[in-house]
């Protein structure tokens, strides 16, 4: 082998440890800031997530209460919710409509 062959091999063999050094603190820098942006995002994201849901429900109940044939269910759910500020909670089967107090 030449004096410019071990020379050539030498110098390409592969990062140095610096490179990897900051390779690995810009990799740090830039999981930091991801994660601190997730954590910012993510309780926002679930809670319109939640009133998506909560919203769906809903319509799904009134919908059931429209084309219910029954008025007595009707009637059950205006007086359970009469006045009340809080989210309805019914248990839907086939065949009935079940509303909780």
């Amino acid at each position: 082998m030449t004096r410019y062959q071990r020379h050539h091999v030498k110098t390409a063999a592969g990062f140095t440890l610096i490179e990897v050094l900051v390779a690995t603190a810009l990799m740090g820098t830039i999981l930091a800031a991801l994660a601190t942006i997730t954590a910012q995002w993510l309780p926002n994201w679930n809670r319109g997530f939640a009133r998506v849901q909560r919203s769906e429900q809903i319509a799904l109940g009134l919908e059931r209460l429209v084309t219910d044939p029954d008025p007595e269910v009707a009637q059950r759910a205006r007086r359970a919710f009469a006045g009340q500020r809080r989210t309805p909670e019914w248990h839907a089967a086939a065949a009935r409509l079940d509303f909780s107090d």
